[in-house]
């Protein structure tokens, strides 16, 4: 399953394997979900609500996509919409709203052994506003059809597990935000291009992402253990510790120390870095996640603990009056990821979004990594990077 978002409109992508694809007899529209092959989708649209909550409250949804009467379909499901006169009754379970959503462009398509089904959903339809959908609690889940294909025979879904029942309508009507979890909404339209590093490294940093230092035993490149999402992600790792004469470790210049690295050639050392374009005065907003391990934070005190490791994201501006954002100097461990978002070193206000320079044409994103102390062998992760237009005059 795969969700993006851009402006105004969420996308979303399943391809499921099933031996007889797609397949759903169902006489009610209404009750897709008990008569064969479904995807599904269940959103908490207010991302204040508790997510304990036991019962739905106004914002919850489902949008479930199937086929009936042999054309792609969407339904929406609202429990609770304030003023709603006339609710729908399914057994026990009650619904304000069910409705067939006709600004859903839903296409599916069959193969041996799979099938595919690709939807495109106004954001407004849904009662999501645009900058609410970054995160939001919700599941994301496939009905499979028994072997008559009039009826379900599994629910499997990625957060809730407790799904077992196939054969009861109100349980399977009833939606169950307290099982849900975090669901992370692109941004918006990436400017990035490759942001998730599946491409691997372009000859010009206008095209892609491109290394532009590497060196002091430290390594750059895309891997299949550094992938949050998709198939890869960026791998930075040390190969070889950095080397320091014994006398560095006394010198009372820390920057002596530092220069002192592998006979004077330095420590490690990588950047990786983008351009892309963006327009002076509007805003724009960096996302991307990180996992690293092996970590060093800095010690600049003489002594066998003298040094650092780092990750060190920065945006700069080009164009007009030009300059830069330091956005993080990253020197602890990440054993899960860990999401940035719109940070600026040294700023502990509230994160809020990059205003370009007026006259910027472009901006480089760039992920420098620095190992500057001995005996540690970092790992450092970057994976779905994002750089977005957010609003501005």
């Amino acid at each position: 399953v795969a969700l993006g978002r851009d402006a105004t409109t969420l996308y979303l992508a399943y391809h499921v394997v099933e031996e007889a694809p797609l397949r759903n007899q169902g006489a009610d529209w209404r009750t897709l979900f008990t008569s064969g092959d479904c995807v599904d989708l269940m959103l908490a649209g207010d991302a204040t609500a508790d997510g304990h909550r036991r019962g739905a409250v106004a914002g919850d949804l489902r949008l479930l996509m199937s086929v009936f009467q042999g054309k792609p379909l969407a339904v929406l499901y609202r429990p609770v919409v304030p003023g709603a006169t006339a609710r729908v009754q399914l057994m026990a379970a009650q619904l304000d709203r069910i409705d067939q959503l006709a600004e859903a462009r839903v296409a599916v398509r069959r193969g041996e052994g799979f099938y595919e089904v690709e939807a495109a959903v106004p954001l407004a339809a849904l009662g999501i506003a645009a900058g609410e959908a970054g995160t939001l609690r919700g599941d994301v889940g496939v009905i499979y059809a028994d072997a008559t294909g009039r009826d379900r025979a599994k629910r499997s879904y990625h957060f809730n597990q407790r799904t077992t029942v196939t054969a009861d309508l109100t349980t399977e009507a009833t939606l169950q935000p307290a099982e849900w979890g975090p669901m992370v909404f692109p941004l918006g339209r990436n400017l990035v291009r490759n942001g998730g590093f599946e491409a691997g490294f372009s000859d010009r940093a206008e095209d892609g992402w491109r290394v532009v230092e590497q060196g002091g035993g430290l390594g750059a490149k895309p891997a299949v253990e550094a992938a949050r999402s998709g198939r890869r992600g960026l791998l930075i790792r040390q190969l070889t510790p950095v080397i320091y004469p014994p006398e560095a470790f006394d010198l009372p210049d820390y920057g002596a120390f530092i220069r002192a690295a592998n006979g004077g050639a330095g420590g490690g050392r990588v950047t990786v870095l983008q351009t892309v374009p963006v327009t002076g005065g509007r805003l724009y907003s960096l996302r991307f996640w990180r996992r690293a391990e092996g970590m060093k934070p800095e010690e600049k005190r003489p002594g066998k603990g003298r040094g650092y490791s780092t990750l060190s994201p920065t945006i700069d501006w080009h164009g007009g009056a030009g300059g830069g954002t330091w956005v993080a100097n990253l020197q602890d461990d990440a054993p899960a990821w860990v999401g940035n978002r719109d940070t600026r070193f040294n700023d502990y206000g509230v994160a809020k979004p990059y205003v370009a320079p007026a006259g910027a044409t472009s901006a480089t994103i760039a992920f420098h990594a620095n190992v500057n102390a001995p005996d540690i062998l970092p790992t450092i992760c970057v994976d779905d990077v994002e750089f977005v237009e957010v609003g501005g005059p």
